[in-house]
C-alpha cells in the first residue's frame, strides 16, 4: 500500500512538470472592500422616496387600459396622459410619477409632498392626450398621479461622516419640516424633509448633523447623521444614516 501512495505521488509530481507554465491558472489577488463603505445613497432612495413640490405639474395619469379590472395600476400597465402631442410630448419620453400628498409649510419654503411612484414612458401620441406604459412601479399607481420629467441618478457609495459635532454660528441651520409616513419621529433608514435646499448650498450626497435641546436651558445636542438624497432649491429630502435619539419635527439640521 505505501509503494501504491509513493508512486501515485510521483506520477502527479511528473504530471504538474509536464504542464506549460503559460497553462497555470493564475491566481487572482482580488481588493478587499474598503472596510465601511457601502451604499449611503441607493434606487430605492433616489426613485421611491418623497420631494417637496411648490408647484404641482400639470401632466397627469387620467386613465388606464384596464380602468374597470384594477384600481392600483402595476408595471407593463397601459395609461392615458392629460396631454398630447399639441402639449409637446414626443413617443419615447419619460417621466417619473408623484403622487401628491400633504400640504407642508414653514417659514422657509412651502408646498406639496410628492411621493415617488415610479416611471412611465409615452408609447403612443395623439393631439390631446398620450398612452404610456408603467415601466418600473413602486408601490401603488393610481389615477390622478401626476408627471415630471425623469432624471436617471446614480446610487452613491460611500463612507459616513462624524456627526457629534457642536452647532455652529456661522453656518446655515434649517429644521426637519415632514417625516416619513406623516409620523411625529423618526430613526435609522427613515425619509424626511428639511427646509434647506441648493439656495443654502445644500446638495445630493452630502451629510449633514441633526441636533436637539433637551431643555430650554441646555445647548443643542447633536443627535443623528443624515444624508441628502436630492436637494430642491428650497427643501432636500434625506434619509437617516445613524441617530442615538429619534429625531422629531422642528430638530435642527446643519451641515458639517
Amino acid at each position: 500500500m505505501k509503494r501504491q501512495g509513493v508512486l501515485v505521488c510521483l506520477l502527479a509530481g511528473a504530471v504538474a512538470a509536464a504542464v506549460p507554465a503559460a497553462a497555470q491558472q493564475p491566481t487572482l489577488q482580488l481588493a478587499a472592500p474598503e472596510r465601511g463603505v457601502y451604499a449611503v445613497i441607493s434606487d430605492v432612495d433616489l426613485y421611491c422616496s418623497f420631494v417637496l413640490l411648490e408647484e404641482v405639474p400639470s401632466l397627469r395619469i387620467v386613465a388606464s387600459e384596464r380602468e374597470g379590472e384594477k384600481i392600483l395600476l402595476s408595471d407593463n400597465d397601459i395609461v392615458y396622459l392629460s396631454q398630447g402631442r399639441s402639449a409637446g410630448l414626443k413617443e419615447g419620453q419619460v417621466f417619473a410619477v408623484l403622487e401628491p400628498g400633504p400640504a407642508v409649510k414653514s417659514a422657509g419654503v412651502s408646498g406639496i409632498v410628492a411621493f415617488g411612484r415610479g416611471r412611465v414612458r409615452i408609447v403612443r401620441l395623439e393631439d390631446e392626450r398620450a398612452h404610456a406604459v408603467i415601466e418600473k412601479g413602486c408601490g401603488q399607481v393610481e389615477i390622478g398621479d401626476v408627471l415630471a420629467p425623469f432624471e436617471a441618478k446614480e446610487v452613491t457609495r460611500g463612507k459616513e461622516t462624524p456627526y457629534l459635532l457642536p452647532l455652529r454660528e456661522d453656518a446655515a441651520t434649517g429644521r426637519f419640516i415632514y417625516m416619513e409616513n406623516d409620523l411625529n419621529q423618526i430613526g435609522l433608514g427613515n425619509w424626511g424633509l428639511i427646509d434647506l435646499g441648493k439656495d443654502h448650498g445644500i446638495q445630493a450626497g452630502q451629510q449633514l448633523a441633526v441636533f436637539n435641546k433637551p431643555a430650554a436651558a441646555t445647548p443643542y445636542q447633536a443627535i443623528a447623521n443624515i444624508i441628502v438624497i436630492q436637494a430642491g432649491a428650497r427643501s432636500a429630502t434625506i434619509r437617516v444614516l445613524s441617530a442615538k435619539d429619534a429625531i422629531r419635527i422642528g430638530d435642527t439640521v446643519q451641515a458639517k
